[in-house]
């Protein structure tokens, strides 16, 4: 019974860990400086100097990567 309950805290912390790593690993704003309109994609193109990429932002304020090192 005792070794139930181990298993079942185990699971729960790696559960929790893994949520967490994911939630680190969205893409961030990193110093943004410019922000230019994309009509053709419906979005925004954002730059950051901070680690040089590019980041595209939808209408729904949705951040995806579009250039990962750009300058």
């Amino acid at each position: 019974m005792k070794k139930k309950y181990i298993l079942i805290g185990a699971s729960i912390l790696v559960v929790i860990v893994t949520i967490l790593i994911l939630m680190s690993m969205k893409p961030k704003l990193s110093k943004p400086e410019s922000v230019v309109w994309d009509p053709q994609g419906n979005r925004f193109l954002i730059s950051n100097s901070g680690n040089g990429s590019i980041m595209a932002m939808d209408e729904n304020g949705k951040l995806s990567e579009y250039i990962k090192r750009a300058f």
